[in-house]
């Protein structure tokens, strides 16, 4: 059988735009850079050597939403973003992208299984010690 032109689903593989390679690579190096923070804070137990400004960040996090479930909306979404915001001040990014940004790295984040674990169990710590 042949197929023709006219076929929605006979599509050809197509390499990815710009914007999804970008927001690849934003997923992947926002993924480092909050599995680094979360790494560092389990290996330290309380979370001791943890960056002030990470730490004071995600505290506001905590504080805003303690006792929810970590979802993507809103916990994780602004977890990845008080780091991003912390990491990246003065980068003029502007908000909506950063909201974007955080929302996909967050999802990332919690689909993959070491990953989500890490942070689900961060996320329980980092509520336990807040008033």
């Amino acid at each position: 059988m042949s197929s023709s032109a006219s076929d929605p689903g006979n599509t050809p593989n197509l390499p990815p735009t710009s914007s999804e390679a970008q927001a690849r690579s934003d997923r992947s190096h926002g993924r480092e850079l909050l599995d680094s923070v979360l790494r560092r804070t389990a290996e330290n137990g309380s979370g001791g050597s943890l960056d002030p400004a990470d730490r004071s960040a995600m505290e506001d996090v905590a504080r805003r939403h303690r006792g929810e479930s970590l979802a993507v909306e809103p916990v994780a979404a602004e977890l990845v973003q008080s780091v991003l915001e912390a990491h990246f001040q003065g980068f003029n990014c502007p908000a909506d992208s950063l909201k974007e940004m955080s929302q996909q790295i967050a999802a990332a984040l919690l689909e993959d299984p070491v990953a989500g674990a890490r942070l689900t169990k961060f996320w329980e710590r980092l509520c336990e010690v807040q008033p």
